[in-house]
């Protein structure tokens, strides 16, 4: 295998380097090409840390193993049968280190770059890898280095224009011997195509696409696009595709070129028809692409049948004959699961599986794995398969996929805004909701009434009940689409009103402030976030259009805001990232006192007492402190200050919006204190308006607030007859941790009356923090420190009934100058 691309299209041919390489030396190369192997267990389910550090690896080979004058192979070409490639491995490296994010300010890369745009390419992969180095690199590069990219990135455009042939496939373009330049050959004896090589040219075409000032004509991707689906086989794959004569592996269906085609149609389709679906027709798309879309699902069908991430299938066996092609097979996977936004093929997770064959392979002394070309696809699939996922759109039995360019165009946009791979994938309503959870935002776009069971009406309750964000449109403002679900929203969050969103609503600020904005744009909030985000018109087609004119940018910039509000600008987190990451305090050994069960009640109050109540936050709190620590913390029904019971041993206290306390509630509370009571306090995401109205309250309460200052027992872990954490530095939320910089401590207040302890405080978020959700503007502690503060509090309960009886224990510890 050599440059990029040629490996499944050469079959194998013999490879001999260019005025180099021996071929006995190229032997003992495709032995050894895997060995040693990194050791990973068969089962082994590999880490996105594992994954990082295997990039991280293979970075550094490729940029160990470039020559001084900025090239990856002696003399900057080499023959492969007969088919001279200049720079074949410059092409697949500098693709590798792009994709890897290697920054163009380093100096390997700019001499890479520098080298890469002089050789003359004369083939259809080198030149069409070349469009893509300069696609993805183009907007890092300065302006000298641009003008010339795009110069050499037209001529390549129009080279490989000029190489399709009449049937719309393209080849390997025959020069006559011994020309120097090398002449191309008469076009009517240049006939040679496959689809190895057509599959290339289009996406070095859509790359080209890409940049300004390169259009590349409609009749183009038509000819393509039909060759393609006139050729697919009956089992719904593709072969080769020219035929040489002789009964030949490559005459069935097999892997790496069914994966090709498949990736290849979906990016005519994208040329062909952008914004495919619009503009509606009254409240229903137009233009359904009905041989193209069969010959897709077809072919989706052939990799769900066939995939294996160990071997290059083929359809009539024969997979140890190809099997050095798997790094091929596997980089052609990777861009049909990300461009059709698939998990799975089949019931395989194409990436987790290709990810770990990959790990074991990449040899643990070079970091390479083997070839050039194959460290270029390893790194590329690695990278790209990586890339966190921002939106789930899910898959229903009716018409959900009217517009099937619109998220792809959209993460694309903002990916670009953001300087970051992200990606975008298809859910199912029978997908457990963890798996829902893998993007923050799940999108919904209905052109037809939704029949969801029970069962996906709790799941739907589930996942924004876990800190899920839902966006639903009816595609093309359908109308049965709409009636429909007003009804399912109705039933399943009976409690929360759907209204339209306040001209102030952060979602119109949170990231870029739109001065256009959708007009029918409603929300649906539980005083915590706005978990659900609805429009009954059209938005999607905006997207799915992908040019981004004056007009356009406010609904896409939209699309970033929402992303942006529902992560709380958290960065997203790896495809195989943990979505429960190390708890920072898993060393310690809280352990709870005599007092060994409690019991909690939230207080009801003239204000949102409710806010954060769905997602169950004491409960999340109580399961919690039992594993770690040993306490049973009952949790009660929320009840007025006038029904606490005396055996609720801590009332909590919280709101957003306010605290509003009758006077009569007022004395009960007071009341409950006196006799023992305990009251646990937080102003819900940090907010202002309850911290101002719970200070006024304190006082009618005849209570104190008493800073914690360090060295606190509640802050040291060191509790007089328990055993809790150590948290005299903590992290916070993002909106707090800027408007605290260069302050780690926590800030948290003992409620008093006189030397008595009846209570802790916190103006910033504990409760709703310590789930581990999101919600746009917290002011609160990241989880694993809210849950160590709300356990500690508890501890120090539990220790001794007169535990929280004295404040003395507040005052600072006492310090002797022991110097000499």
């Amino acid at each position: 295998m050599a440059v990029c691309g040629t490996g499944a299209g050469s079959g194998g041919y013999p490879l001999q380097r260019y005025h180099s390489t021996a071929l006995a030396a190229l032997a003992l190369l495709l032995v050894t090409v895997f060995s040693p192997e990194v050791a990973l267990g068969q089962s082994d389910r590999v880490t996105d840390e594992q994954i990082q550090a295997a990039i991280d690896r293979g970075v550094e080979a490729l940029l160990a193993a470039q020559k001084d004058n900025g090239w990856w192979s002696d003399s900057g070409s080499y023959t492969l049968s007969s088919h001279v490639y200049a720079g074949g491995n410059e092409v697949c490296a500098m693709l590798a280190l792009a994709y890897a994010g290697v920054p163009m300010t380093n100096e390997k890369m700019q001499k890479g770059f520098d080298e890469l745009l002089k050789f003359d390419m004369l083939q259809t992969y080198n030149s069409a890898f070349r469009l893509m180095v300069i696609t993805k690199l183009y907007n890092k590069l300065d302006r000298d280095r641009q003008a010339a990219a795009l110069r050499v990135a037209m001529r390549d455009a129009s080279f490989i224009v000029s190489l399709q042939r009449e049937n719309g496939g393209w080849g390997y373009p025959a020069y006559e011997k011994g020309s120097d330049p090398p002449k191309r050959v008469a076009k009517r004896k240049d006939t040679w195509w496959d689809f190895s090589n057509t599959q290339m040219a289009i996406l070095g075409l859509s790359e080209a696409n890409k940049l300004r000032r390169i259009e590349i004509p409609r009749q183009v991707w038509m000819k393509a696009q039909e060759l393609f689906v006139s050729n697919q086989l009956k089992d719904g794959g593709w072969n080769y595709g020219h035929e040489f004569g002789r009964k030949n592996i490559r005459d069935s269906s097999y892997g790496s070129m069914t994966a090709a085609a498949v990736a290849s149609l979906m990016l005519t389709r994208d040329n062909l028809f952008p914004g495919l679906g619009c503009p509606c027709t009254g409240d229903e798309s137009r233009g359904r692409l009905v041989e193209l879309d069969a010959s897709l699902e077809r072919g989706y069908e052939w990799l769900g049948e066939h995939f294996a991430a160990n071997k290059h299938p083929a359809a009539a066996g024969g997979e140890t004959t190809i099997a050095r092609w798997i790094p091929y097979w596997l980089y052609s996977c990777e861009r049909v699961g990300l461009a059709g936004g698939m998990k799975y093929f089949g019931g395989h997770d194409w990436y987790a599986e290709g990810a770990q064959w990959f790990l074991k392979k990449q040899n643990s002394r070079t970091g390479m794995w083997g070839t050039i070309d194959d460290t270029s696809y390893a790194i590329c699939f690695l990278v790209k398969g990586r890339a966190p996922i921002l939106f789930n759109k899910l898959k229903f039995d009716g018409v959900w996929n009217s517009h099937p360019q619109d998220l792809s165009n959209l993460t694309d946009y903002i990916g670009q805004q953001k300087e970051q791979l992200m990606q975008w994938q298809v859910i199912t309503l029978e997908a457990p909701v963890s798996e829902w959870h893998d993007a923050p935002i799940l999108y919904i776009s209905a052109e037809s009434a939704i029949e969801f069971s029970d069962e996906d009406k709790a799941k739907l309750r589930q996942f924004t009940d876990n800190g899920g964000t839902i966006f639903y449109e009816s595609s093309c403002g359908n109308r049965a689409a709409t009636v429909a679900w007003r009804s399912l929203i109705a039933e399943v969050w009976p409690q929360y009103e759907l209204q339209r969103l306040a001209a102030d609503h952060p979602l119109f600020s949170s990231d870029k402030r739109l001065t256009r904005r959708p007009p029918n744009l409603l929300g649906m909030s539980d005083s915590v976030r706005t978990f659900m985000f609805v429009t009954f018109d059209d938005l999607s087609c905006v997207w799915a259009g992908r040019q981004v004119g004056v007009q356009q940018q406010a609904t896409f910039d939209l699309g970033m805001n929402m992303y942006t509000y529902a992560t709380d600008r958290r960065p997203l987190r790896a495809r195989l990232a943990s979505a429960f990451p190390e708890e920072r305090y898993a060393e310690a050994a809280p352990q709870v006192g005599h007092n060994r069960q409690m019991k909690m009640a939230r207080l009801k109050h003239g204000g949102d007492w409710h806010a954060g109540d769905n997602y169950a936050t004491l409960q999340k709190l109580s399961d919690f402190v039992k594993q770690n620590g040993g306490l049973q913390l009952d949790v009660a029904d929320a009840v007025a200050p006038s029904e606490l019971a005396g055996d609720v041993t801590l009332a909590y206290l919280t709101g957003r919006r306010g605290l509003r306390l009758t006077d009569a509630e007022t004395k009960a509370l007071k009341d409950y204190l006196d006799k023992g009571g305990m009251l646990l306090a937080d102003a819900t995401l940090g907010s202002r308006e309850f911290d101002a109205d719970f200070r006024k309250a304190v006082a009618a309460l005849g209570l104190e607030l008493r800073a914690i200052a360090a060295g606190h027992s509640l802050l040291s872990g060191e509790l007089d007859g328990a055993n809790g954490y150590e948290i005299s530095l903590v992290d916070f939320k993002f909106n707090l941790r800027r408007e605290r910089i260069g302050r780690s401590e926590p800030e948290l207040y003992l409620l008093t009356r006189g030397e008595r302890i009846v209570g802790l405080y916190s103006p910033f978020d504990l409760m709703y923090s310590q789930t581990g959700f999101d919600a746009f503007d917290s002011r609160g502690y990241e989880k694993d420190d809210a849950r160590v503060i709300l356990t500690n509090f508890l501890l120090m309960m539990s220790a001794k009934p007169e535990a929280t009886s004295s404040a003395e224990d507040n005052k600072p510890e006492e310090t002797t100058d022991e110097t000499d």
